[in-house]
């Protein structure tokens, strides 16, 4: 093959759920929906109790019990799940019997779902499914997100705590089997939870358009997800009944999932995972703190993709020089921040000293489950000197200037 055309050599894989459903009032199809996944009668609703409150259960149960469905209701998934809450609700489900699963609510819910899903064909504790291991399916699990920022309707993984190590980490191989996504399911999330979600969804989008595994069929979906959380989530986090801005928001969210679960994430998801778990702070606001300085650090290996996000985040970028168009969208992400009334660095969140950063360091530069987890999507590599530096500046809220 000619030299000229070496950057094309490279292949490429786009892996998908089976199906996806979206559109106003989709959540009216899951009962027919169900019907086709062949499996008998006993559904298990795994929820949380604030979208039980929300009365959100009921506008899935009612579909499913239509169709002649009998509907159980687990309400104790955890906001951020850990391995043991996992474990409980796995534990559940098979002393239940059920033919087949729901996860309602955020991605806490949803991951939670996923891995029941699996656990219900798989003995055992389910730790030792960690890094795959899995020997049967599982029954079909049904995701329907109640917020717009993790994807989980969409990815393979589900993302757990661990309170021994103070890192998160995921299980693998867990995606459901259909995604029904209705904006209308997304109109009571409060503010804040719209604001951290949100920022989720785009450090999901920024980071796959990143990644070393991006290829234009990720990037043209995660450019197009910056553009729409870029227009809305200010927005949606202000006036949450705009039925036009949950509308897009969802929308971006799916597009975010289909980029990220097949590019993956780098360096904000690391940071932002494992500081999540060691303060037990909402994972989209640690997400959204860490982005700008993992954008800042891909400047000297991904300086054309940063102008492409700078665009997309409708930054006017004309006349500028790459790396100035670079920092238009570094900053812009600080003062969507800003404006969401979100901490733009760690040193502001509650409960967080910066005395524990040593500790920090050493989870995120030695725990295989923390930074070097992720390392192979990074296309620049970080030293532990790397990680101290970039949690210093984090931890400061100090960005550099072109």
């Amino acid at each position: 093959m000619s030299e000229a055309y070496g950057s094309l050599r490279g292949v490429y894989t786009f892996s998908s759920i089976e199906k996806v459903l979206f559109g106003i009032d989709a959540i009216a199809e899951l009962g027919a929906e169900a019907k086709q996944l062949n499996v008998d009668k006993h559904c298990l609703i795994i929820t949380d109790r604030g979208v039980e409150k929300a009365g959100l259960v009921e506008k899935a149960s009612k579909p499913l019990r239509k169709e002649g469905f009998d509907v159980e209701v687990y309400s104790r998934a955890l906001p951020e799940p850990t391995v043991e809450s996992v474990q409980e609700a796995a534990d559940y489900a098979r002393k239940a019997k059920v033919d087949f699963v729901v996860g309602l609510g955020g991605g806490s819910s949803m991951d939670t779902a996923k891995v029941v899903g699996r656990a219900l064909t798989n003995p055992g504790n389910i730790r030792q499914y960690f890094d795959g291991g899995w020997k049967q399916v599982g029954v079909p699990v049904v995701a329907i997100p109640t917020t717009s920022g993790t994807g989980a309707e969409f990815t393979s993984e589900s993302v757990v705590s661990l309170a021994e190590e103070k890192v998160k980490y995921w299980f693998v191989d867990v995606r459901a089997k259909v995604a029904i996504v209705d904006p209308m399911l997304t109109l009571t999330l409060p503010p804040r939870l719209t604001a951290a979600t949100g920022l989720d969804a785009l450090s999901h989008a920024v980071e796959s358009a990143l990644a070393v595994y991006a290829f234009p069929l990720t990037q043209v979906l995660a450019f197009e997800s910056i553009r729409l959380i870029s227009k809305n989530l200010r927005r949606a986090t202000a006036h949450g009944d705009d039925l036009k801005a949950r509308y897009n928001m969802s929308l971006a969210t799916l597009m975010e999932a289909l980029s990220e679960g097949n590019a993956g994430d780098v360096e904000a998801h690391a940071f932002a995972h494992t500081v999540g778990a060691f303060y037990h702070i909402h994972h989209g606001m640690a997400c959204g703190i860490a982005l700008p300085y993992a954008m800042e650090w891909n400047i000297p290996v991904s300086l054309d993709v940063l102008v492409q996000i700078a665009d997309a985040m409708g930054e006017d970028i004309d006349g500028l020089s790459k790396r100035e168009a670079a920092y238009k969208g570094i900053y812009a992400v600080k003062k969507l921040l800003e404006d969401l009334n979100l901490p733009t660095s760690l040193g502001m969140v509650e409960g967080a000293d910066k005395k524990d950063l040593g500790e920090i360091v050493e989870i995120l530069a030695e725990n295989p489950r923390a930074y070097p987890a992720f390392a192979e999507y990074c296309k620049r590599k970080m030293s532990k000197e790397d990680v101290e530096k970039f949690l210093e500046r984090m931890w400061e809220g100090t960005l550099g200037k072109p």
